[in-house]
């Protein structure tokens, strides 16, 4: 609807200081308002979240950059021994081959968020160590949920998103 639209324009318009915004489930969003979003915010950055492969965002030009989640499931596939390190890189590889490089180093690589089982529940310290290596060296941006770097852990939504423990 029209009043939606122009809702979330009147928002964005309200902090001209923001340097880029980020969709949540961008995925549900109309290529046409992703198109009209992204005309009247540039030159700052637009974020789609898409927990699946997204290069028709770069292909149709919606966005800047997506949510990476598939570089999580990837990470915690090879560390949990249900990927083969060939095929991890070939499965890394299909992001720079299909994502432009502009694109790519807007994505926001994640291990850990507040919708997810934390990395260091699903694999080893050691492993969330090598984890943070590889994401820290990856093209594209990456993305440090808090706790991650504690090492803090949580099986399920709500135990994902408690506050950092400032005490301990």
């Amino acid at each position: 609807a029209e009043e939606v639209v122009d809702a979330i324009l009147s928002i964005v318009d309200a902090w001209p200081e923001a340097d880029g915004w980020r969709l949540d489930a961008g995925h549900l969003l109309s290529h046409a308002l992703l198109r009209r979003l992204r005309a009247h915010l540039a030159p700052r950055t637009l974020i789609a979240e898409d927990w699946c492969f997204a290069g028709h965002y770069f292909r149709l030009g919606l966005v800047d950059g997506v949510t990476n989640f598939l570089f999580r499931d990837l990470l915690r596939a090879f560390f949990r021994h249900d990927c083969s390190s060939e095929t991890t890189l070939e499965r890394m590889r299909a992001w720079l081959d299909h994502y432009p490089s502009a694109g790519m180093a807007q994505c926001w690589n994640y291990l850990d968020s507040h919708d997810l089982p934390r990395f260091r529940t699903e694999t080893s310290r050691e492993q969330t160590h090598l984890g943070l290596v590889i994401k820290l060296t990856t093209p594209g941006t990456p993305l440090i949920y808090q706790g991650l770097e504690l090492g803090l852990e949580g099986r399920t939504e709500s135990e994902s998103r408690m506050p950092i423990p400032w005490d301990d």
